[in-house]
């Protein structure tokens, strides 16, 4: 059995640069891994299978089943894989969790059918899949992303972090994340410059309480992202009265909202505060790496 953790992601700054001619947008990104995964296990078997706790993500539009179809055909296998995936992950909510269970996907099954496929081979599959997979794939825990997101360098390694979520209650908007891009306009466009920064941040900071006090942590679409979902102005006011509240920033296209500090006690208690007010909440500290593998 190949068991991978398949980490969740959040952005620390997002840019967006324009249109391309492709029609998807430029950005400039910067991930950092957290201590918070989904779990996925693979074991032989004669066909393609997948088995998944939240009754919402079965059929065949998951992703785990789509990067084993791709691989399968890459490699030009018929092998099959039974695979299991347990979701801690909060769906749909800007954390990357489809990405990284695609991540763990190809990483599991190229061991398991001993496909000997490169990791940068795997990241070309993967940047098929979504934008976010190259970063779950590049073995980095703090990572540049531009282009779609899918340019993935690693920056120095983020102090260790304590990270409070702000997770939504909300329903899934379909197509998220493209509706958001419809929404910008020229004026929430950036040059990058702010996201290509990070390294020099990352390398003179040696905490949270320092990062939290430049102008790198950012998000083009908080934006607009009050317009897509309109309960986020009700999170705004409940932030706006809680200690370090002002440090919440939106992770990729949303809506869940996290903040980062130094130390855990802090973070637990904006989460108690946020709890109290009838949100959810979690606490996670921030991670060296975006995958773990494990071959029992």
């Amino acid at each position: 059995m190949i068991r991978v953790w398949a980490r969740a992601k959040i952005n620390l700054c997002v840019e967006v640069l324009g249109r391309r001619n492709d029609g998807y947008h430029e950005i400039a990104t910067v991930l950092q891994a957290l201590d918070l995964a989904d779990e996925l296990t693979v074991e032989p078997a004669e066909i393609v299978s997948l088995h998944v706790d939240r009754a919402e993500l079965a059929g065949p539009d998951n992703l785990v089943l789509r990067a084993a179809n791709l691989l399968r055909q890459t490699i030009d296998s018929s092998a099959g894989a039974a695979m299991t995936l347990r979701k801690q992950i909060p769906i749909a909510a800007g954390l990357g969790g489809g990405s990284a269970d695609a991540a763990a996907t190809l990483v599991a099954l190229n061991e398991l059918w001993r496909a000997r496929l490169a990791m940068e081979d795997l990241s070309i599959l993967g940047a098929t899949l979504g934008s976010d997979v190259p970063f779950f794939l590049c073995g980095a825990g703090t990572a540049f992303g531009g282009g779609r997101g899918e340019r993935v360098r690693p920056l120095p390694t983020a102090p260790t972090g304590w990270v409070t979520l702000l997770v939504a209650d909300g329903p899934p908007m379909p197509q998220k994340t493209a509706r958001l891009y419809a929404m910008m306009r020229d004026l929430h466009f950036s040059s990058g410059a702010t996201a290509a920064s990070w390294g020099q941040y990352l390398e003179s900071a040696a905490s949270w309480n320092a990062l939290n006090t430049v102008p790198g942590l950012r998000n083009a679409f908080d934006a607009v992202a009050p317009d897509a979902f309109p309960w986020m102005r009700e999170q705004k006011a409940l932030l706006d009265g809680v200690p370090g509240g002002e440090r919440f920033l939106l992770s990729g296209t949303g809506p869940t909202r996290f903040a980062i500090f130094d130390d855990r006690d802090d973070a637990a208690r904006v989460a108690d505060l946020i709890r109290a007010a009838g949100y959810q909440a979690i606490v996670c500290p921030t991670a060296a790496r975006p995958l773990d593998l494990a071959i029992d």
